[in-house]
């Protein structure tokens, strides 16, 4: 029996829990006892890892010809990517850019210098390069054709090469190939006088057009480059430069015509 005012203990059902929960220790606190196990969920976040560490990407952005992504989606135009045009359509944009450089040697001083040497090739100064020896080894006896050609094709760039470095050696700011290219470029008045000479049997005739074309020749290299910044000793850059051109401009002269 109980005493006036005793109240009977009340038995709360422990609901059951699962083995997760179970296993799992928790420390006893106030709030322990209304845990329920809906409410034990084990959440898990993965962080994704840097861009710069995944293979094939590079600074946020995919690795490969990131030029012409031109930021897209920016509303910029995408840049042309060549491994997808055509290519006929990549050979006549080379050459429309090779008759652009030979332009700018006809007409010396049209564009400014830092353009030009800017966009400097190898291309153009091959293809001139290859057309003066195969014109002068034409005309040159047969058992001295691949003399000649040889001969012209090493004066060619060994001579540039010379040239090139004796104006670094000066202190002219010109990169080695970029002298190279507009040296080279120079050539197309001496293999229009070669054509010439090819037509015209006249010595004296022939002498004026060389003598115009290594004019020309030397004028237009001294436009171009005139940016190397060598101040006094630019006589010194120019020397080599001419001899460079007197030589080829012989060898254009002494070639012999198709009649006579």
């Amino acid at each position: 029996m109980s005493s006036y005012g005793s109240t009977a203990p009340k038995r709360t059902a422990t609901p059951p829990t699962s083995s997760l929960a179970s296993s799992l220790p928790i420390k006893p606190s106030s709030s322990a006892a209304s845990l329920t196990p809906d409410d034990l969920v084990i959440t898990t976040t993965v962080s994704p890892p840097p861009l710069s560490s995944v293979p094939g990407v590079a600074g946020g952005l995919p690795a490969g010809n990131i030029a012409g992504m031109g930021g897209a989606g920016l509303g910029a135009q995408p840049s042309v990517n060549t491994l997808d045009e055509p290519v006929l359509e990549t050979l006549l944009r080379d050459l429309r850019r090779i008759w652009h450089k030979i332009l700018q040697v006809l007409r010396p001083g049209s564009q400014p210098a830092a353009d030009v040497l800017r966009e400097w090739d190898l291309w153009g100064p091959l293809l001139l390069c290859l057309g003066l020896a195969t014109r002068l080894s034409l005309t040159a006896p047969s058992d001295q054709s691949s003399n000649v050609f040889t001969q012209v094709f090493a004066a060619v760039w060994i001579g540039s090469a010379i040239v090139t470095l004796n104006a670094q050696l000066l202190g002219g700011r010109i990169s080695f190939l970029q002298s190279v290219c507009v040296l080279s470029y120079c050539l197309f008045p001496l293999l229009a006088a070669s054509v010439v000479s090819l037509l015209v049997p006249s010595i004296i005739i022939r002498g004026i057009f060389v003598a115009v074309a290594v004019w020309w020749s030397a004028v237009a290299s001294l436009s171009f480059l005139s940016d190397a910044r060598l101040e006094n000793r630019r006589l010194l850059a120019v020397y080599p430069m001419m001899l460079f051109y007197v030589f080829l401009g012989w060898e254009v002269l002494i070639s012999k015509s198709l009649f006579g």
